[in-house]
């Protein structure tokens, strides 16, 4: 009802808002509306509004910008992601109708078309409708469409002139159908450019895109043309919509209104990119924002591709250890206790390997240190920051900053990670007693076999330790343990270990810990199709019974009563997912902590969880 008195107050005083128009001659696609609907004037106010603008269609002839001399043209992005978030709130902000945001909106897409077009961006990704918008007021949904297809209309042919190649992501058949007749003139028009890829989100869903690839997937298992064995990462990414761009999975996501959430947008393809959260409304993301964007960007170091120098790391944390051999007293706390740290596959290493000494002294930090869960302990009163029924259900944790809070100190990255066990134990304690009810920790991703043999050895050695010194503490606390990954790769002691915590555990309810110990979220996915693809090979379901709610039953997190979590932190400073519960993140909201994880106690916790209760999630539909 509000929306529709805005869009009246626009036939009433379209000269309040809008400028004369330059000429009445390019009137919005009509949909067909009775001549009394209040969307048919809002049309028509937006159109005199955006040809009052004066702002430049994209032009071919323009010669190319230097780069600003912020940003180096080596260290481009290839592919960028938007998310224009706030064009309502822009206008509300204002006193205006919610039409005359979208259309400023229009007016912010055209820059940044024209920036990526001069500045060497090879593909431009915006997510202009999602499958969720459609639950928002008919009115606004029709005015959006109508917009669209007047812009697209008008700008083809500038676009086709300048080198650019659009394409539609998302499902179109819902679309009105001239709308759907101008996308597909446009992708025809301009297949064969390759200035820019202009690729827009219309209607588009992150795990429909998953659940349409595992659908066609499963058709050609059904075929015959491949086996269920088959199924891999590769394939997948081959059968997602964004197969039709030369560099599918962007560098760099930006989302635009403060807001700290996907919202259901490129999930897979989002595994490894860099995340950039603007507070400015989309209307107001000019050129300055973009620069900012693009220089935090440039600023960053991407870790996962660390593997094509880590030989080098290698080397360097083999010495690292070595300084613990020759002088263990310089880094670690004197032992309380003599019992050695059993470490699984390094029994047999020569007695003066240097990784001997550093699981002993690691041990005896670990022992002077200990603070297991108390059971019997009383459960200590929420902090009055805190509204126990804001209370996220769900927190999953990239524990990162290890291995740099060890070095900022000096100290072996040996030392970072039991550091991090410390830390471990406190922030599991803090949420047992403050009623959060699954907690899911990203302990070691598939990426990290990477990492030097001795820092894996390490890795595992303390996550066998620390499984075995607490097993009996957690069973009697109530806590329930399951592991998410891939355990066939890790030491067979290990194996047994999990499958003890596992089935020893299994009826406890007050908290559930998830630990993902060789994990990826794609290969959650993967092995989710695979689980399907067999089941249709199997005569059990068909292609087109291929659901979200299906691929969800079958993803690792079915173990767990809430699979998809409230809160997402990250600790260290990093602003990426890692791939990390990439399907399980469709609407959660995020959270970065400066804090290496070592550093993150009870006033840092506080605050992520502050801010989590200080968000309101839309999840694409109406909000106010």
């Amino acid at each position: 009802m509000a929306f529709s008195l805005q869009l009246q107050q626009i036939f009433l005083s379209s000269n309040r808002f809008c400028s004369q128009p330059k000429s009445t001659t390019n009137p919005l696609i009509s949909l067909k509306l009775p001549s009394i609907h209040p969307l048919a004037v809002a049309q028509n106010a937006a159109i005199r509004n955006i040809d009052s603008t004066g702002v430049a269609a994209i032009d071919a002839s323009a010669e190319e910008l230097l780069l600003p001399p912020q940003l180096r043209r080596e260290l481009m992005p290839k592919h960028v992601a938007v998310i224009m978030d706030g064009n309502r709130r822009w206008a509300k902000m204002r006193g205006l109708p919610v039409a005359l945001g979208y259309e400023a909106g229009i007016r912010a897409v055209r820059n940044i078309i024209e920036l990526c077009g001069n500045w060497g961006i090879r593909v431009l990704t915006l997510f202009a409708f999602s499958s969720d918008n459609w639950l928002r007021p008919k009115v606004e949904v029709d005015i959006l469409m109508s917009l669209f297809e007047r812009a697209l209309n008008d700008e083809l042919e500038n676009f086709a002139r300048a080198g650019i190649r659009i394409s539609i992501l998302g499902d179109s058949s819902k679309l009105p159908k001239s709308l759907q007749d101008l996308i597909d003139k446009a992708v025809k028009t301009t297949k064969e450019n390759s200035r820019l890829h202009l690729v827009v989100a219309v209607n588009y869903s992150g795990q429909h895109d998953v659940v349409q690839a595992c659908q066609t997937i499963a058709q050609k298992v059904k075929d015959g043309i491949i086996e269920t064995k088959d199924i891999n990462s590769f394939l997948i990414e081959q059968e997602l919509q964004t197969n039709c761009i030369d560099i599918p999975c962007p560098d760099l996501l930006i989302r635009t209104s403060g807001e700290l959430r996907l919202s259901n947008f490129l999930l897979w393809q989002l595994a490894y990119a860099e995340l950039f959260f603007s507070h400015s409304h989309w209307p107001d993301f000019g050129e300055a924002e973009f620069m900012e964007a693009l220089s935090s960007f440039q600023q960053r170091q991407r870790r996962y591709e660390f593997y094509f120098f880590f030989a080098f790391i290698n080397m360097a944390f083999s010495l690292q250890l070595q300084q613990i051999f020759i002088s263990p007293s310089r880094f670690c706390f004197q032992s309380k206790s003599t019992n050695p740290q059993i470490i699984p596959n390094l029994t047999k290493r020569p007695s003066i390997h240097p990784f001997a000494h550093a699981q002993n002294n690691a041990t005896s930090n670990i022992e002077a240190a200990k603070s297991s869960i108390n059971s019997s302990a009383e459960e200590i009163l929420l902090p009055p920051e805190l509204s126990r029924e804001l209370m996220p259900k769900h927190i999953a944790v990239i524990l990162d900053g290890n291995r740099r809070w060890a070095k900022k100190r000096g100290l072996p990255v040996a030392l970072g990670y039991v550091a991090g066990i410390r830390a471990l134990r406190n922030f599991v304690k803090l949420s047992y007693n403050w009623g959060i009810r699954v907690l899911t920790l990203f302990a070691f991703s598939s990426e990290n076999w990477f990492r030097p043999e001795a820092e894996v050895d390490l890795l595992m050695g303390l996550f066998d330790k620390v499984v075995k010194d607490e097993l009996e503490n957690l069973a009697r606390a109530g806590i329930r343990i399951s592991i998410i990954g891939d355990s066939s790769k890790l030491p067979k002691s290990l194996q047994d270990l999990i499958d003890k915590a596992v089935m020893t555990t299994k009826e406890n309810s007050r908290l559930h810990l998830v630990v993902a110990v060789n994990y990826s979220g794609q290969y959650d996915v993967v092995q989710a199709c695979q689980t399907i693809a067999q089941k249709v090979k199997d005569g059990n379901i068909e292609p087109e019974d291929i659901n979200s709610f299906l691929v969800e039953q079958e993803l690792q997190t079915k173990c767990t009563e809430f699979p998809s979590p409230d809160l997402l932190i990250r600790t260290s400073g990093e602003l990426r997912l890692s791939n990390f519960l990439l399907w399980q993140l469709a609407y959660t909201e995020l959270f970065f902590s400066h804090s290496q994880w070592p550093d993150f106690g009870e006033a840092e916790f506080l605050e992520a969880l502050s801010s989590f209760q200080q968000r309101q999630r839309r999840y694409g539909g109406q909000s106010s």
